[in-house]
């Protein structure tokens, strides 16, 4: 049941529901009772944190192979394939909508902030490594501020500012940061 009421608050949430949601619309949306969800999940923010956990296993899951794949070169720090997976993924509506409401829910807990900080560092240290691409500290935390910026930042404020954009070219663009930053 756990599952199945985390599952169903993420579809809510991407369907775009973010101001709006709380335990009482993810009963109603399950059509149980709110006794019944608030007997796996006590409080929004114990809902909220396995929400997250499950965001971030589910994801999780899919690195390994976008990240890995065709990843021949020792002398690059991401992976083309990484950042084309991570561009496309993010410029999707229901993805930018689960990224807006984690940013909201990181705000308001240092524990998230944290926990999505530890993340995006271990993803992107994980690439810069298997690269086998020798930086300083600091060259390795622009990188990852650059990236992380990119793709977190950008493209989905921009989906859901409904800006027109060529995924593509963005691709284009992010991939020839990439080359550059490598040589």
């Amino acid at each position: 049941m756990k599952a199945k009421i985390v599952e169903s608050a993420i579809t809510l949430i991407e369907s775009g529901e973010i101001d709006k949601f709380s335990v009482t619309q993810v009963a109603k949306y399950m059509g149980i009772s709110q006794g019944n969800l608030t007997y796996h999940y006590p409080t929004k923010q114990a809902l909220v944190e396995a929400i997250i956990d499950r965001l971030l296993e589910r994801h999780t899951i899919l690195l390994p192979e976008s990240f890995y794949k065709n990843f021949d070169t020792k002398n690059t720090l991401v992976s083309d394939d990484a950042l084309e997976h991570f561009m496309r993924r993010t410029s999707q509506r229901e993805v930018a909508n689960i990224m807006v409401f984690i940013w909201k829910q990181a705000i308001n807990s240092p524990e998230i902030a944290q926990k999505l900080a530890e993340y995006y560092r271990t993803i992107i240290f994980k690439q810069i490594n298997d690269a086998g691409v020798e930086q300083t500290q600091t060259d390795k935390i622009n990188h990852i501020i650059l990236l992380s910026s990119m793709v977190v930042g950008l493209i989905p404020l921009m989906g859901l500012g409904r800006t027109t954009f060529d995924i593509n070219e963005l691709v284009a663009n992010a991939k020839l940061i990439n080359q550059k930053l490598n040589r």
